[in-house]
């Protein structure tokens, strides 16, 4: 590997062409990133909404534009991530998905 040059204010340098053992080189996306941030920008939108109902201030019509509004940034989000991950894992798309049932006995 090798390390970029220090940018101003930083406090350490970045390594960058990180290899594993056999030569290919470190993603600097791992599996499943899309996901996990998929499960950030949905929280945010749940309390975003939650907080806009908690206060009562808005008309039903001045709620329901923040959601599309909070929907359509989201999944803007949600598609950069994806592309992002798809771009940087050559193996995106490829994994087994999680079968919901073996999720759900580990819950309670």
């Amino acid at each position: 590997f090798e390390f970029e040059p220090v940018s101003d204010g930083e406090d350490r340098p970045v390594a960058k062409d990180v290899t594993l053992e056999d030569g290919g080189i470190v993603p600097t996306v791992r599996p499943g990133y899309a996901s996990g941030y998929r499960k950030g920008v949905t929280k945010r939108f749940g309390e975003r909404v939650l907080e806009i109902l908690d206060s009562g201030e808005k008309s039903d019509e001045e709620l329901l534009q923040l959601i599309h509004l909070y929907h359509k940034e989201g999944s803007e989000e949600i598609a950069i991530a994806e592309e992002l991950e798809r771009n940087n894992n050559p193996n995106y798309g490829k994994e087994k998905p999680k079968h919901k049932e073996a999720e759900s006995e580990h819950m309670y």
